[in-house]
């Protein structure tokens, strides 16, 4: 497996136009185990035995994953408009978008899980208990 140095996709990390609720294509919570593997098969790290990761570090790593990661191959799923690729999908594309608009329409008007919001009182590590279990 051959590593390349790239610059970040700020389309994968980041909402895009301008309704910010209606354009993300992940959220912490509801990928929770895709990151995981994308994160151990990326970079080797298994985040529930990490205990000492920051918050800030752990976005920095979320933001670059790669396109061939599990959690890449969904978001590249999810993000697709061109009806002619759409049209080609099979069973598990198809139920990977009826899956996640289902998703956003059930918590439509709420942006994606913010885990750095301050106002929530939260630190890093309580974020992370609450979603790998450490």
């Amino acid at each position: 497996m051959t590593s390349v140095l790239r610059k970040p996709r700020s389309d994968f990390a980041k909402p895009q136009g301008n309704n910010q609720n209606s354009q993300f294509y992940y959220d912490l919570e509801y990928d929770r185990a895709l990151i995981e593997a994308s994160f151990a098969s990326q970079y080797g790290i298994r985040l529930r035995q990490e205990p000492n990761i920051t918050l800030a570090e752990f976005m920095s790593l979320l933001s670059g994953l790669a396109g061939e990661t599990p959690l890449g191959r969904v978001v590249a799923i999810r993000m697709e408009k061109d009806p002619k690729v759409i049209k080609k999908f099979g069973d598990w594309e198809r139920r990977t978008r009826t899956e996640w608009a289902q998703f956003k329409t059930q918590h439509f008007g709420q942006k994606p899980h913010e885990v750095h919001d301050a106002s929530n009182g939260k630190t890093a590590q309580d974020v992370f208990k609450e979603l790998f279990g450490k």
